[in-house]
């Protein structure tokens, strides 16, 4: 099953890799932060579907995937000079966009499957629209970044 020890040789190869062939922090986070969050949702719906519950379990388990993903990147100085983008260190700030567009994606996935009688519109569409959702917010990120560095 999934499990937080798998993220981080994910993403330490994913972000390597990417670095290499020139794509910007933002949108490496953001990806990275998607792939986190949902492995988090994914493993709290096997939890429930087993029974398993205790105090905390989101928070906790929120922080334990969180933190077994970004501090091997960190502790291994994946970003030796740290990008800044205003204030915000890129990969974090991309992270945080990635939670965002998978929550409004999975809001976007509920309302479908509500408008259309509790089915859905076509096969894999929970895969589906979170993937179009990332390459939207990658598309916008590196069209802002490309507007931002040009003025």
């Amino acid at each position: 099953m999934v499990c937080p020890v798998l993220c981080p040789p994910i993403m330490l190869g994913g972000s390597f890799l990417s670095k290499h062939y020139g794509i910007s922090d933002l949108i490496i986070g953001l990806w990275s932060g998607a792939l986190v969050f949902t492995l988090f949702l994914v493993f709290i719906r096997w939890l429930d579907n087993r029974g398993i519950k205790f105090l905390f379990r989101k928070p906790l388990l929120l922080f334990l995937f969180f933190f077994l993903s970004y501090f091997p990147l960190y502790y291994f100085e994946y970003n030796i000079y740290y990008p800044k983008f205003w204030i915000f260190d890129e990969f974090l700030l991309g992270s945080i966009f990635g939670i965002i567009t998978i929550i409004s994606s999975e809001i976007f996935n509920n309302y479908l499957i509500k408008k259309n009688n509790g089915k859905v519109y076509f096969k894999f569409q929970k895969v589906i629209i979170p993937i179009v959702f990332l390459i939207i917010a990658s598309l916008l990120i590196y069209l802002l970044q490309k507007i931002l560095i040009l003025s």
